[in-house]
């Protein structure tokens, strides 16, 4: 079952929210009193049945040690809130004496990386432009998501480093493809000092900490029900309520998510994005492999390698990826990625590199009439004999 719950309870942790932050402390309350002020002072009207929202936000808050049990159905509001939060119990009972303690997960991320804006990355001018204006909007608050789609070994994710990197923020990577259940997204039950309590995912430490883009890598390779959980934090309410957490997940100010995709009927493992998900990444970045001057570029800049022998590299690449009437002539293509490796063990080894980074890539079946036979001419075309 998803993690997130009717609007209604929402409402209803939001609003014991606010008041375990003003209560008295002093002053004793029931469950009946409770329910009498927020009806009056926040409007709630919807207590689930039985008053079983309510019970079970009481049963979080003294959990997390908000809320003191000082007798059958009495309760004192004990301040502000501490940073230890346990998970609710999902019962009708009252609350019982005696919060449970658990030590406070830090609030930091060991997976979040502070990109640099990278010289060697090329993009066409107009888009480097769209990004600057992404990362300046960016710092002023949040913003609705971006989605970039292209062929694989392309730049989506790191294009998606660099709008980090362009607005001075921290970035966390996430493979969806990982992510199985609902609940994934958000944490787990753990046991410390001999009890129960809630961590939180490094996920979620990252949406709540500001001014970081969360790149969801390969967004469609999550299942349905799995991706669907994300809703609430992608829309304007940015925020969603985690039953087992005991609270509710808010977005922080200067949060950036983008989804990067590969889309098409050669990305097995990948399925079509449901359409209120989608919905929810309103700027599509369609991208595609760079020029093949800009390509030899790249290559030059990075692995160092000769221009004129880049240059045959992405000639050879540019061959893969050609269509004839709209079917590929290869079963696959030399991403960016590839050629990259390429270039790499070209520079160190010559030639015969060639047979491991490029040939062996396409299947050997056909014999001299296999895809890679075809490849490897053209490779020797290009470069000589590959031993």
């Amino acid at each position: 079952m998803p993690p997130t719950r009717s609007a209604a309870n929402l409402a209803v942790i939001d609003a014991l929210d606010r008041l375990a932050a003003t209560a008295d402390p002093a002053r004793t309350l029931t469950i009946d009193s409770i329910r009498d002020t927020l009806r009056d002072a926040h409007g709630i009207s919807d207590f689930g049945a039985e008053s079983n929202y309510l019970r079970r936000g009481i049963r979080s808050l003294v959990d997390s040690g908000r809320v003191r049990a000082i007798g059958s159905g009495a309760f004192r509001f004990v301040g502000s809130a501490p940073t230890a939060i346990t998970p609710p119990v999902a019962s009708d009972a009252e609350p019982e004496a005696g919060p449970r303690t658990t030590e406070a997960e830090p609030h930091a991320t060991d997976a979040l990386v502070t990109p640099a804006i990278d010289p060697t990355f090329r993009m066409a001018p107009a888009m480097r432009h769209y990004f600057g204006q992404i990362a300046a909007a960016a710092q002023g608050g949040s913003i609705e998501g971006l989605r970039f789609i292209g062929p694989a070994g392309c730049g989506k994710t790191e294009a998606a480093l660099q709008i980090a990197a362009m607005a001075g923020f921290d970035a966390f990577v996430i493979d969806c493809s990982i992510v199985r259940e609902p609940r994934d997204w958000f944490g787990s039950r753990t046991v410390k000092g001999g009890a129960i309590a809630w961590q939180d995912s490094q996920f979620v430490r990252a949406v709540t900490r500001g001014n970081t883009v969360i790149v969801l890598d390969e967004a469609n390779r999550a299942s349905l029900t799995v991706g669907n959980a994300l809703l609430p934090l992608l829309d304007r309410r940015r925020a969603t309520l985690v039953e087992e957490r005991g609270s509710v997940v808010r977005v922080a100010p200067g949060t950036v998510f983008v989804a990067t995709m590969n889309e098409g009927a050669a990305y097995t493992g990948t399925g079509p994005m449901d359409a209120a998900l989608r919905d929810r990444f309103p700027r599509v970045i369609e991208m595609t492999y760079l020029r093949p001057d800009e390509e030899a570029a790249l290559l030059v800049a990075r692995t160092g390698i000769d221009a004129p022998t880049a240059a045959r590299l992405v000639e050879i690449a540019g061959k893969t990826r050609t269509t004839t009437a709209g079917v590929a002539t290869f079963s696959s293509v030399l991403s960016t990625r590839q050629l990259l490796a390429a270039a790499a063990d070209y520079r160190l080894s010559g030639p015969q590199s060639l047979a491991y980074t490029v040939a062996n890539l396409y299947p050997a079946e056909g014999g001299n009439e296999s895809e890679r036979a075809q490849v490897t001419a053209l490779l020797v075309g290009k470069f000589g004999p590959l031993t």
